[in-house]
């Protein structure tokens, strides 16, 4: 058995006002949206700032990383050793290692450009630790 249900829908100034049949029309103003909670913002501000933290950490790992393959190749060129397919890992290391820190870069402006699009407060991407950057 398939039961039909219709709903009547109301324009009432700014808003609509759907009634289940049986129902009648309360009287008085629509209800003004409510603002968004404190908690919610503060978890939408530590979602975002966590974000940022995963962000910069990647562009950090990816730093060292090259840095590590720089001098790798260096002490290699120098000491000229090792040689062969050994040279060519760490010739690939170092070459790997560049495009990871350009990888990590992009995608931290990504999340600027996507947090700035979603229309997120400047000041939550902003950490304590700025000034050490």
């Amino acid at each position: 058995m398939r039961l039909r249900t219709r709903l009547a829908l109301v324009t009432l100034g700014a808003g609509w006002l759907v009634l289940a049949p049986g129902r009648s029309l309360a009287t008085g103003p629509l209800p003004a949206p409510a603002a968004p909670a404190p908690d919610t913002e503060a978890a939408e501000r530590q979602r975002w700032q966590e974000r940022v933290i995963q962000a910069r950490q990647r562009v950090k790992n990816a730093e060292v990383k090259l840095s590590d393959a720089e001098g790798a190749v260096t002490r290699m060129r120098t000491r000229h050793y090792p040689s062969g397919d050994a040279a060519a890992a760490l010739e690939n290391d170092l070459e790997s290692a560049k495009k990871e820190l350009a990888d990590a870069q992009k995608a931290q402006a990504g999340l600027e450009d996507e947090a700035r699009r979603a229309g997120v407060p400047p000041g939550w991407l902003r950490l304590d630790d700025d000034d050490d950057d």
